[in-house]
C-alpha cells in the first residue's frame, strides 16, 4: 500500500511544482503589466485551472482546491470572453487580486513542503525499495 500511495505522491508532487511555477511565472508577469492582455490572464488561468483539478486528487491539498478556486474566479473581470461578472460579485481590484494571488501562492508552497515531508519519509522509511 505505502509504495503505491508513495509513487502517486512523488508524481503528483512533480506535477505540482511544475505548474505551481508556471503559476507563479504567469501571476509575476501579469502584476507587473499595466494592460493586461488576454493571453497574459489565459497563461496564470490554465496553470490554476489544472492545479485546481489536480488538488482534489490528494487528502494533503483538499484545502488548496478553493483557494485556486477563489483566484480562478477573481479573474474573469480580466478576461474579456467573461466581461460579465457572474451573480452579484463586485469586480475586484487589482490590487485585492494581487493579495489573493501571493496568499493563495504562498498556502501552496507551504502546503508542498509538508507533502514533500512526507515523502522524505517514507524514503527514510524503504519505499523506493
Amino acid at each position: 500500500e505505502m509504495p503505491r500511495k508513495y509513487a502517486v505522491l512523488r508524481q503528483f508532487a512533480q506535477d505540482f511544482d511544475r505548474l505551481l511555477t508556471e503559476a507563479e511565472g504567469a501571476f509575476s508577469r501579469l502584476k507587473a503589466s499595466p494592460a493586461p492582455s488576454q493571453p497574459e490572464i489565459v497563461a496564470l488561468f490554465r496553470p490554476i485551472h489544472s492545479l485546481k483539478g489536480i488538488c482534489g486528487m490528494l487528502e494533503e491539498t483538499k484545502l488548496l482546491v478553493r483557494a485556486f478556486h477563489r483566484l480562478e474566479d477573481v479573474l474573469p473581470p480580466l478576461l474579456p470572453m467573461r466581461a460579465v461578472p457572474r451573480g452579484k460579485e463586485k469586480p475586484v481590484s487589482a490590487s485585492e487580486w494581487i493579495q489573493l494571488g501571493e496568499a493563495t501562492f504562498r498556502m501552496a508552497r507551504e502546503v508542498e513542503r509538508i507533502f514533500q515531508a512526507k515523502i522524505e519519509l517514507w524514503r527514510k522509511l524503504g519505499a523506493d525499495e
